[in-house]
């Protein structure tokens, strides 16, 4: 069975916070046009996550999850996060928990960067350690996983 991919899990996610919001909102903690703010990391979010997977592109190698890697990228956003298309992710979804303004769906947004750690950037380091070695060891090093 193939496993789903991240834009499943990020629309499943997507789905959630919506019930969430209107089903048991909980709580107001930003009304209107406070929620407005949420629009900025909404979109710092999509930029980022754009320009990782820009760059990837650009050194032909692939972003799938499951894919052979054919280069260890390090330049652009991965001088400082392992994981910038996660990061931008969880990020434009806490722009869209920011623009709801209410507490429930921000309950989302830890429980999904939590399975893409298990899920898929466990073996997605255990890949590119078998397959970069030291060279990935001495990046890992140098460079943390979110930030």
């Amino acid at each position: 069975m193939k496993r789903p991919t991240p834009p499943v899990y990020v629309w499943t996610a997507f789905g959630a916070m919506l019930a969430a919001h209107f089903l048991v909102p909980i709580r107001q903690i930003l009304s209107f046009p406070w929620t407005l703010w949420g629009a900025v990391p909404l979109l710092v979010g999509a930029a980022l996550a754009a320009y990782a997977l820009r760059i990837f592109r650009r050194h032909r190698t692939t972003p799938t999850p499951f894919g052979r890697p054919h280069r260890l990228v390090t330049s652009g956003p991965f001088r400082f996060s392992r994981n910038p298309m996660y990061l931008g992710i969880l990020l434009m979804l806490s722009g869209v928990a920011g623009l709801l303004g209410t507490a429930t769906p921000w309950l989302v947004i830890p429980a999904l960067g939590a399975l893409f750690a298990v899920f898929f950037i466990r073996q997605e380091e255990k890949q590119l350690e078998i397959t970069f070695k030291d060279t990935y060891r001495r990046y890992c090093s140098r460079v943390r996983r979110w930030l």
